[in-house]
């Protein structure tokens, strides 16, 4: 936007998550949140992200975000105390919802991206980028979603999607941890 681009953006999520706006939420949520923490003391991360989005449909999404930073500072020692299993099935179907409450982004931010969609400017599509071919004057980007594969053109690709957990599947970070 800042540098004048008008053209349509098409993002390719499996989960179509965008970070949430970040909120400012009242002490007495955290207050409560610190509270529910206490006195569940041997709650594990299914509870803690079910009690997160009970908290979300009830009292709202800054509740909720109270709730999350709550619970950030208390991760590393809960963490500790699960055991190789627990911590396994946590990662395994914990690890999305929890990035798409967690990580946030600046309000301004999250309003520019809303008024994309609204405008058509911004796509979201489900699905993952499976192959691109380079061989003509546009990109051509495979997507492939619940057992089929679609083709879009691009002129440009960005991939967005972090790092990943398996090291040994980036030669960089394989290379780190050798």
């Amino acid at each position: 936007d800042a540098r004048g681009h008008r053209g349509r953006i098409t993002a390719v999520s499996r989960h179509l998550a965008l970070p949430l706006a970040r909120a400012d939420y009242p002490a007495a949520d955290r207050t409560a949140a610190l509270a529910w923490l206490a006195a569940h003391a041997d709650a594990g991360p299914r509870q803690w992200l079910a009690w997160i989005r009970q908290v979300a449909k009830e009292r709202g999404h800054a509740a909720a975000q109270a709730c999350a930073d709550a619970l950030r500072a208390h991760l590393p020692q809960r963490w500790r105390q699960l055991d190789l299993r627990e911590r396994a099935a946590a990662l395994r179907h914990l690890r999305r919802p929890w990035e798409a409450l967690r990580h946030r982004a600046p309000p301004e931010i999250r309003a520019r991206a809303d008024a994309a969609i609204a405008a058509g400017r911004l796509v979201l599509r489900r699905g993952r980028l499976v192959g691109i071919d380079a061989g003509g004057e546009r990109l051509r980007c495979a997507i492939a979603h619940a057992g089929a594969t679609t083709t879009i053109e691009s002129d440009h690709v960005l991939n967005a999607t972090g790092i990943r957990l398996d090291a040994g599947a980036h030669p960089l970070l394989a290379d780190l941890v050798a």
